[in-house]
């Protein structure tokens, strides 16, 4: 490793003849002039002392505080998963494979039929139906679900699906939209046409 010099700077005051006068010789005290080393000196590395930090003054470990806030999250974690939460869902369907990404509902209370509308990023899309029918007693009803693939054969996610079942008397239509650039529009009505294929926008 590379030392740097020292260096020494001096300043020259030229006084004038009277100076012996204003400040006489004997007046200057010049015993600490030995007291001061002109030779520079340097620390090298085999000099360095190490020194020893006790125990009880050792900083804190990061690391273990993370794997101690690792361990009470996965405690917490563990408390979640012993707490069973009651299914109060209506309905499941559980058609795609991976997650979704768009769903559009539509109630018809003429019927008592629910329609949705799903896309997900398995780049498949499906008409879904739920129908409230009435049993033997008068104040209890059944469930009665469908689904139906649509059919066009998607090369990425569909990113977002739209009905027009509130626009009467119009064709009961879903649109699906996705990655790839295809818009895909199909019959959406809750007869045997529902996933009939209408019109494909590339």
């Amino acid at each position: 490793k590379n030392k740097l010099p020292q260096y020494s700077l001096f300043f020259i005051i030229h006084l004038p003849a009277m100076a012996d006068q204003i400040i006489p010789p004997d007046a200057i005290d010049d015993s600490d002039q030995d007291a001061y080393d002109d030779t520079p000196t340097f620390i090298d590395m085999s000099s360095a002392v190490e020194v020893a930090v006790p125990d009880g003054d050792a900083p804190m470990d990061d690391d273990n505080d993370e794997v101690d806030a690792g361990n009470d999250r996965d405690d917490m974690g563990d408390d979640h998963q012993q707490e069973h939460l009651p299914d109060q869902s209506k309905a499941t369907f559980p058609s795609h494979s991976d997650a979704v990404y768009a769903i559009a509902t539509h109630y018809d209370p003429t019927s008592h039929t629910l329609t949705i509308a799903s896309g997900g990023g398995d780049d498949r899309a499906y008409l879904h139906y739920v129908t409230s029918q009435a049993t033997g007693s008068s104040d209890s009803t059944t469930q009665v679900t469908k689904t139906v693939p649509l059919s066009h054969p998607h090369t990425d996610s569909i990113s977002c699906v739209s009905l027009n079942l509130d626009m009467k008397p119009q064709a009961h239509l879903v649109a699906v939209g996705s990655y790839d650039g295809a818009i895909v529009v199909y019959d959406c009505s809750a007869a045997d046409t529902a996933g009939a294929l209408v019109q494909t926008l590339e």
